[in-house]
């Protein structure tokens, strides 16, 4: 399982997301202009579980309108 999450310098939840997906090498596509709506940094943390261990990561995203 693997989980998006979006949030503001606040903190505050903006997007969130989980889907299963098969093994292999996956890309997904965001625009986050359309859960952000203004400038500033977000923090996007991204979570996958494998049933056998998680890893996280977290990425901070400057974002200029």
């Amino acid at each position: 399982m693997l989980s998006s999450e979006i949030f503001d310098i606040l903190g505050q939840r903006i997007y969130n997301n989980s889907t299963q997906e098969e093994k292999g090498s996956h890309t997904k596509e965001l625009n986050i202009q359309n859960y952000a709506a203004t400038s500033g940094i977000y923090i996007f943390h991204f979570t996958l579980d494998t049933g056998e261990k998680t890893l996280t990561k977290s990425v901070k995203v400057q974002l200029i309108k």
